[in-house]
């Protein structure tokens, strides 16, 4: 048996379509492309306003820690100050009540 030759021939309008066709297909992947990297763009805008966002709060939490700790120094001070008194006016009491005890002898 004879092997059946068979050519394909290109003619220059085959050429001009597959030419149409591969620039259709480079538009429709590179506007792909530019749609893709738009929505990495404003992902990337988000993780830096949130960074930004992230170090401010960070600061202020560094301000309100040093103020709280002020505040919880200076309740310590005056809830010494009142066991002392507290202290001093028991005390007191102790005193008065055996004066008069003293007194009503």
């Amino acid at each position: 048996m004879k092997s059946a030759k068979k050519f394909n021939y290109i003619t220059p309008r085959d050429f001009l379509d597959f030419i149409g066709h591969f620039v259709h297909l480079n538009q429709e992947k590179k506007s792909e492309l530019e749609e893709l990297q738009g929505h990495l763009n404003i992902g990337i805008t988000k993780l830096k306003n949130t960074e930004r966002s992230v170090a401010e709060l960070g600061e202020k939490l560094k301000l309100y820690s040093k103020q709280l700790y002020d505040k919880q120094n200076e309740v310590n001070v005056k809830m010494s100050s009142l066991t002392l008194e507290s202290t001093k006016v028991s005390e007191r009491q102790k005193i008065a009540e055996k004066t008069k005890l003293i007194l009503e002898e």
